[in-house]
């Protein structure tokens, strides 16, 4: 009886472990208190890091696959391995804010004015993989 107590606890153990993989997701606020005192310059600067931050998450995404890939070999030789998978996808989801703050900076600068040349992301694609670079900088707009 004792033995199965043991594997029960063990099991258990390695359930709780598995759900701390990763880090946390530290998405952007959409909307900010002082967007409404933004000028068309600060919108334009404003773009300018969403869009830097966009690449630096994707980035981050792509080191976060290859580890990944590498936890599930190693899951594949010793299941306790899995333990270090990263399961909160923190990437994704900064992504998603990133491009939803974006889209509401857009439309902030299309009430001052300034919008002309500007274009707001897809947030609600399905995309086939989170890897996939076109579901977020739509290639040939600028």
């Amino acid at each position: 009886m004792t033995y199965q107590k043991h594997i029960a606890f063990f099991f258990v153990c390695i359930f709780f472990a598995c759900s701390c993989g990763g880090r946390t997701a530290n998405p952007v606020s959409v909307k900010r208190g002082q967007d409404s005192k933004l000028t068309c310059a600060d919108i334009e600067y404003e773009i300018y890091q969403i869009r830097n931050d966009i690449t630096e998450s994707y980035s981050q995404a792509d080191e976060s696959r290859k580890q990944k890939n590498i936890v599930t070999i190693l899951s594949a030789l010793n299941p306790l391995a899995y333990i270090f998978t990263d399961v909160r996808n923190a990437e994704k989801i900064e992504v998603i804010a990133l491009q939803k703050r974006h889209n509401h900076i857009v439309m902030l600068a299309r009430k001052k004015g300034c919008g002309a040349g500007k274009f707001l992301l897809p947030t609600e694609k399905k995309c086939k993989d989170f890897y996939s670079l076109d579901c977020f900088i739509p290639y040939g707009k600028d």
